[in-house]
C-alpha cells in the first residue's frame, strides 16, 4: 500500500543553487547519497553512479524533495502543457513570503485572492532551472505548521501535474489505498488566470486530488489539473528513465516493491547500493492520466 508521497524528484543543473532556493522555503539538506546502479543503462540516463541530495522539513516523514543534477531541459512551455507543473507549500504569511523571495531575486507572481468555499491566497514562485512552487495561505489541513507555528512554510503539500483528463486515474491510485480527496470543475477568475498564466479563453479547469487520509500528521497529495481542448497540448514529456530540470515525479516509499510494481504495472525494480552498503530499489511508471511516479524501497541496514 502507498502512504503519503514521500518526496518529489526534481532535476537541476546545480545542486548548490537549487538547494539554496529550497532552503529559502524551509527545506533542510539531509544528506548527499551516492548510488551505484547495477543496471548497465544506469539511472535517468546519467550513468551507473549518481549523486542525489535529499532535502526535507526537519522531523517530518513526508513531503520532501530529492535533487539530481541533469543537463536536460524541461520541454513544457505553457501551463496547459501536459506533465509535471509544480509543488505546493503552505505559508502562514503570504505577504511576508512574497517580500522575502522577491528581495532574493526570485520571480513571484502577484498574489491571487480566491475562494474555494473559504478564502485562499496563492502565488507562483519561479526558482532556478524551471523549479516552480505555488505558495498557499488558506484554512489548511494538518502539516508541520501545526507542530511548529513559528515556521513560515510547510512541507510539500501537493505535487501538481497537468493531465488530459483527471478521470483517467479514478481507479488507479485507489489500487495503492489512496482516496480521492476532491474532484470537480473550478471556474476561472481573473486572479486564477493570471496566476496560472492562462489565455482568457479558458473559463474552467478540472481538479482532482488523491491522498492517504490515515497519516496522522496530514498527508502530501497528488494533484491533477486538466484544461479543455484546444488549449491542452501534449509536448514531448521526459521518457521514463530520463531526467529533466524541474519537477519530474512523485515518489513513494514502499515495503514490498515487487508487489507494488506488479500492482501498478511499473518497471522492473532497478537495483542499487549506496556508500553505506544499503541496498536500494526503485521502480518507475506513469499513471493512465500521465502522472509519473516512482516506488522506492531500502534495506534496513543503514
Amino acid at each position: 500500500m502507498l502512504g503519503s508521497p514521500h518526496h518529489g524528484l526534481v532535476g537541476c543543473r546545480d545542486l548548490a543553487v537549487a538547494s539554496r532556493f529550497l532552503s529559502e522555503i524551509g527545506f533542510t539538506e539531509v544528506r548527499d547519497e551516492v548510488l551505484s546502479i547495477d543496471d548497465p543503462n544506469g539511472l535517468y540516463g546519467l550513468g551507473t553512479t549518481i549523486t542525489q541530495r535529499w532535502l526535507a522539513v526537519p522531523s517530518w516523514s513526508h513531503g520532501g524533495i530529492r535533487l539530481v543534477e541533469t543537463s536536460n531541459s524541461n520541454m513544457r512551455q505553457a501551463t496547459t502543457d501536459h506533465g509535471p507543473f509544480a509543488f505546493d507549500v503552505y505559508t502562514t504569511d503570504i505577504e511576508q513570503s512574497r517580500e522575502r523571495l522577491s528581495a532574493l531575486g526570485y520571480q513571484c507572481s502577484r498574489i491571487a485572492r480566491l475562494n474555494f468555499g473559504a478564502p485562499f491566497a496563492q502565488m507562483k514562485v519561479e526558482g532556478p532551472d524551471g523549479l516552480r512552487i505555488v505558495v498557499v495561505q488558506s484554512p489548511r489541513r494538518r502539516s508541520v505548521l501545526d507542530r511548529d507555528p513559528d515556521r513560515l512554510y510547510s512541507e510539500a503539500q501537493s505535487f501538481v501535474f497537468v493531465v488530459p483528463d483527471t478521470a483517467l486515474d479514478d481507479e488507479f491510485w485507489p489500487l495503492g489505498g489512496l482516496e480521492r480527496l476532491m474532484s470537480g470543475t473550478v471556474p476561472m477568475s481573473a486572479d486564477l488566470l493570471n496566476l496560472l498564466e492562462l489565455p482568457t479563453g479558458v473559463d474552467t479547469m478540472g481538479m482532482t486530488l488523491f491522498w492517504n487520509p490515515m497519516n496522522p500528521d496530514g498527508a502530501a497529495r497528488i494533484e491533477m489539473l486538466s484544461f479543455p481542448a484546444p488549449q491542452a497540448v501534449n509536448p514531448q514529456q521526459a521518457t521514463l528513465s530520463t531526467l529533466t530540470t524541474g519537477l519530474n515525479a512523485v515518489c513513494f516509499e514502499v515495503d514490498d516493491i515487487q508487489g507494488e510494481a506488479r500492482k501498478f504495472q511499473s518497471s522492473k525494480p532497478i537495483q542499487m547500493s549506496n556508500a553505506a552498503g544499503q541496498q536500494v530499489s526503485m521502480s518507475e511508471g506513469r499513471s493512465p492520466a500521465g502522472v509519473r511516479f516512482e516506488l522506492w524501497s531500502r534495506s534496513a541496514n543503514e
